[in-house]
């Protein structure tokens, strides 16, 4: 059984652990350089989606919440299919209209 202080140590260091992990994916080694802005592995990565993904680590969505985005997901892959094959029905597409916004 833990006490509550080797908890939080273990928890804070798995943390640390998985963004360690985070950047070392995100730069690659040897390149000099930090992660925090200037990554070319995988694009630039600054220092706002760093504390997004370790928000994740800490505090990751609750399973309704994924549900909820699979189905969305799913729905708007639907219309999309059905659209692209000829299945949406007239009545609820847009006219195109091709002209210049007006300034």
């Amino acid at each position: 059984m833990d006490r509550y202080g080797e908890k939080v140590v273990r928890d804070s260091l798995y943390e640390s652990n998985m963004l360690v992990m985070l950047l070392e994916h995100a730069v690659p080694p040897g390149s000099g350089e930090s992660g925090l802005g200037e990554g070319p592995a995988l694009g630039k990565m600054n220092s706002f989606w760093l504390l997004r993904m370790a928000r994740w680590v800490r505090h990751p969505p609750s399973a309704a919440r994924v549900w909820m985005f699979v189905f969305i997901l799913a729905l708007a892959l639907i219309i999309a299919a059905a659209q692209y094959f000829g299945y949406w029905p007239a009545w609820a597409t847009l006219p195109v209209h091709r002209r210049l916004p007006r300034l």
